[in-house]
């Protein structure tokens, strides 16, 4: 048997307003799941210690 996580926390960065609003959207109409959408990865680094995410996606053809 396999053990599931249920996901609760996904940070999401892209530079992108329109892609990382499209995106939170989605991810946001599950109840259960908090969102976090943010335009680089240097805004993410202190969020990181107290938002703990299960999952970060990130937008790999960012500037920098």
């Amino acid at each position: 048997m396999v053990d599931r996580v249920q996901l609760e926390r996904i940070l999401y960065i892209d530079d992108e307003p329109d892609i990382r609003f499209v995106a939170g959207a989605a991810l946001s109409a599950e109840p259960h799941v908090t969102f976090r959408g943010l335009q680089t990865s240097d805004d993410a680094i202190p969020l990181l210690a107290t938002f703990d995410p299960q999952l970060i996606m990130l937008d790999l053809m960012m500037p920098n």
